[in-house]
């Protein structure tokens, strides 16, 4: 009997209420002196109600703050948790966290972030782009499903694109909240092989190889960030979205 109640005494202490549709969320490239804002939602999946507090939501820092569902949560609904995170004076890669609790349920909530200072240059009007020669970034895919690799373990990842344009396209740089990937340029040559290039002529192809190494455990994405000379989508992201496996 004493087993017994022990058992059910351990069910109890680890029973989980809370199904997140996400944990893990990156913003990636955000403007300094903006507020970056996500909403995490979840289930309770337990078989009590739910109901939280400022002693259950717990941003990791002051600069974060975190609102929540505040009306009792029965089993089987749903509530919502949202992070707000204050981006000035944060230059650079940002990783933050929020613990949630009740009772004996914990889940710790993650978000990444990369500051940059705030971007001041127009857009080049549609009228000054016909009578000038500009580069023109086409890629046809920005979400690449990795499936279920090695935490810490760098795999290669290679983003064709396109320079639709008129002018030279180049891709300056290549930002990542994770700082987990490391790029090259190239292009093939008549022989078909691929070479590293500084820019991309008028009306060829080129491709982003990509080595990725991620930093963090279960399903998640990463955010890659490419700034490049195309006056009208100077910028263009990639999600790099994988199950990664604490070996």
């Amino acid at each position: 009997m004493l087993a017994t109640a022990l058992a059910f005494s351990s069910l109890a202490q680890s029973q989980e209420r809370f199904l997140f549709e996400e944990e893990y969320h990156d913003f990636g490239v955000f403007e300094e002196g903006k507020q970056a804002v996500f909403t995490y939602t979840f289930k309770n999946i337990g078989t009590d109600t739910i109901v939280l507090t400022d002693e259950s939501v717990r941003p990791g820092c002051g600069c974060t703050k975190g609102k929540f569902t505040t009306t009792p949560i029965l089993p089987g609904d749903t509530g919502s948790i949202t992070t707000l995170f204050n981006t000035a004076g944060r230059p650079g890669a940002n990783s933050k966290s929020v613990s949630v609790s009740y009772k004996n349920s914990f889940k710790t909530l993650f978000f990444k972030i990369y500051v940059i200072p705030a971007d001041t240059a127009k857009p080049v009007l549609a009228k000054q782009k016909k009578k000038s020669k500009t580069s023109k970034m086409v890629i046809h895919t920005d979400r690449f499903e990795l499936g279920a690799i090695p935490r810490n373990k760098s795999v290669p990842v290679i983003i064709p694109f396109k320079n639709e344009g008129k002018d030279s396209l180049r891709i300056d740089k290549i930002l990542a909240a994770c700082q987990c990937v490391k790029h090259t340029i190239t292009m093939k040559n008549k022989a078909g092989v691929a070479v590293p290039v500084k820019a991309i002529p008028a009306g060829q192809q080129g491709f982003i190889e990509l080595q990725y190494t991620p930093n963090f455990t279960g399903k998640g994405y990463d955010i890659v960030t490419l700034f490049s000379n195309d006056p009208l989508r100077r910028r263009a992201s990639i999600r790099l979205q994988a199950e990664i496996l604490n070996q």
